[in-house]
Parts: C-alpha cells; structure tokens; sequence
C-alpha cells in the first residue's frame, strides 16, 4: 500500500472499501477491468497519446493513490499526472497476418489478465500495438480499487472523443459537472463502520449443494471453469425470453441462474451477491468506484411455475437489497454469500467507442479460490459470454457440467423447459 501521510486525503467510496475488503482476504483474485479494441483507419500516435494524457487528467479517479492511515483506516488522495512516458506503452507486432496478429493480442490479454494489479501504479493501464499503419490494436485495464465497468465504459468513450477532436483540431472537451473527489466527500456514509467491521462472518448461513462430492484426485485445482458464449439464435431466444418476461437482460439472466441453483439444493432460501450501481443521478458521468455487490434474498416458488411471477420476485429482491444497502450496510455484512452473478454490458451504439477486437476468448482460466459458484457474464449486441466458476472442494467434474447445462438451458428457455 502506497504512502502515509495525512493532508489530502478523503474517503474509500463503499464500492472502494468492499473491494479493498475482498482482495485483503484473497490477494490471489484477478478482478481489474481488462478490454481490448481495434482502432480502425490511420492513427497518429503523439496524438493518440496526447488524448491519454487529457483523459488521465480530466477524471481524477485514474490518479487515485490508495493509502493506510496512522489508525490503519484505508483513505485515497489524488495525484498529480505520471510522467508522459508512463501513460501508455506502444509496440510494432511483426506477424504474417492479421490473424496471427489476432491470436498475439488475445494471448497478451490473458497474460494482462493473470497479473497482479501493483497497488503502488497509478490505476490504469494502456497498451497500444501497431500491426499496420491501419490496423492497431489498444488493451486497457482498470484496477478495480478505482473504476467499475460503467467508469471504464465513460473513459473509452471519452478517450475516443478526445482523440477524434484532436484530429480535427477542435477544442478539448472540459472537466466533469461534477469531481470524483466532491462526489465522495458530499455522499452520505452507509458503511456502518470501518473495514475491519465488515469482515463477513464465515460461520453464517451459505448454500447446501445437494452434489456428489468430488472424487480425491479431482481437488487438484482450487477452482473448476465452464465458459461459452452465446450468439445468433441461442442468445436471440435469452434476449426473447427477457422481453416476454418483461425485464432487462440482467433480471432474466440472475432468474435464470438462481431457477439453476434452486434445482441443486434443497434450500428454500439463497442469498446471491450481485453488482449495484450506488451511483446518484448527478454522478452518471462521473468515473469512480461506485459499483459494489450487494447480498439479494431469493426465495424458492411456492407453486411448482418459474414463470413471469418468480422473474418479477428477483426484480423485487433486488430493488428491496438495493434500497436496504442505501440506508444501511449492517445487514450485509450479516450475510454472506457464495453465489455471485458479476454482469457487464456494452452498448455497441455506433460511434461511441472503437469496435471489439474479438468478443470472444477472453476470459482466461485463473485457479483462485472461491466459495460455491460464481457467474460472470459479458454482454454485447452480437454475443454473450457466460462463464461460470465453480468450487473444486464442493463440485466433482461431472457436477459441474450438470450444472452449467442446465444454466444454459434456463438462459434461452422459460421455466427450464428444452
């Protein structure tokens, strides 16, 4: 943890804290934001580069130094723009085509992806690689002690907005409404104490499986990975489902995933762990840490229909943690989890940011720990990624498939039928 002193600094945001709580008790865990875009047409490089620096400097979260007060408190200061040669990496790849380009980029990705985040770098990383004078590929990764996935959205599209103005000679747009530090010294403290105080009670009540337990010589890996990714008429139906359920993707998906866990416990009850965005209506376009996993209660349908009735009670489990988070976090700190859904979209609206170098083959196999069964999923126009993380000690290999199929299937059907 970087620096000491005392002068400058404010408050961890609650999305910074629970982070900062969650990779104190796992270093191992991966979680920065990792993208990668292909940057279509002739790019001026000083310029590019120049573009990087005005984005670092208008939003204050990609200077955020996180550091460890005298009471051993966590707080945050912001500092002031790295030097130049720091704010971006560039490389010329020599390769006999562009898919071999291609496959380089994605294998650079996974190695991003496996690395340590360093807590004394400044959050952001950006890696620009130049096959032809017409086919660049840019990687950026977030740390997520600073940015969430909307913030790392808002920052790619005020990157390429910057950068088009650029070229054009207009002017450089100005700094945010509203300062990432004067959003998080005006926000009301929901905490419930320090971070000490939110260390989550290991004896509580988590999810029985009701699984074979894995044979001796399955336990080597601490974690099991399913993944595939859905297009064409698969992830038509899903979205299909959502609209004649009447929800978003993200209510269809954490139905269709908690219909899955139900069919493998005997609980009537399960608490899953999703993202909630805490931001306020004058802080959408503010780049920060504002995300965080709030505990949702699931309770299992009384008649024996999954229907429109079970989709509309997850809603509602999620407005009701939602709201009970804002006024307190008391009670999620009595309850934990191990089931957890992590959802991202991407608008893909025309013009807003560079297209996707590959929307596929980017969530690498990383062997953490990990308590019952995490969801991700990765959502764009024309895919969505599904990967599921499974606990070795609690799910053979062949559990672990039976699950994730039936995952499959409650994603692009109703009521689990095939």
């Amino acid at each position: 943890m970087a620096g000491s002193g005392r002068g400058t600094e404010f408050p961890l945001t609650a999305g910074q804290r629970q982070h900062f709580e969650v990779m104190r008790r796992n270093p191992a865990l991966r979680m920065a934001i990792w993208d990668c875009f292909r940057i279509p047409g002739e790019l001026d490089i000083d310029t590019f580069t120049d573009s990087v620096e005005i984005l670092v400097s208008r939003h204050e979260a990609l200077r955020v130094e996180v550091l460890k007060l005298p009471d051993g408190e966590p707080a945050q200061r912001i500092r002031s723009l790295p030097p130049r040669n720091d704010l971006i990496t560039c490389q010329n790849v020599i390769a006999r085509s562009e898919e071999q380009f291609s496959r380089y980029i994605r294998h650079v990705m996974v190695q991003e992806q496996r690395r340590a985040w360093d807590e004394a770098a400044y959050p952001f990383r950006f890696r620009l690689f130049r096959y032809s004078p017409t086919v660049h590929a840019l990687i950026t990764g977030f740390s997520h002690m600073a940015v969430d996935g909307i913030g790392a959205e808002l920052l790619i599209r005020d990157l390429m907005r910057t950068y088009a103005d650029a070229v054009a000679d207009r002017a450089p747009r100005g700094l945010p409404r509203r300062s990432f530090t004067d959003s998080v010294v005006r926000r009301p403290s929901t905490d419930g104490g320090s971070v000490r105080s939110a260390e989550r009670d290991p004896s509580g009540p988590l999810t029985r499986f009701d699984v074979p337990a894995p044979d001796p010589g399955e336990r080597g890996l601490r974690s099991r990975q399913s993944s595939l990714s859905l297009t064409g008429t698969r992830l038509a139906a899903l979205r299909e489902q959502a609209d004649l359920h009447g929800c978003s993707e993200f209510t269809w998906i954490l139905a269709a995933f908690a219909r899955t866990v139900l069919g493998f416990t005997s609980q009537d009850r399960i608490t899953i762990a999703v993202p909630v965005n805490l931001r306020a209506p004058a802080e959408r376009e503010v780049v920060g840490m504002y995300v965080m996993e709030v505990p949702v209660a699931v309770e299992r349908p009384r008649d024996a229909g999954t229907g429109r009735d079970f989709v509309a009670a997850v809603g509602s489990a999620v407005l009701r943690a939602t709201v009970r988070h804002r006024r307190s976090a008391a009670w999620d700190q009595g309850h934990p989890a191990d089931l957890f859904v992590n959802y991202r979209r991407r608008s893909g609206a025309p013009g807003r940011e560079p297209p996707a170098l590959g929307t596929t083959g980017y969530l690498p196999r990383i062997d953490y720990q990990i308590s019952g069964i995490g969801l991700r999923i990765f959502s764009r126009p024309d895919v969505l990624d599904v990967q599921v993380v499974f606990e070795s000690s609690v799910f053979s290999v062949d559990s672990a498939g039976n699950i994730f199929e039936t995952l499959i299937r409650n994603l692009i059907t109703a009521s689990g039928r095939r």
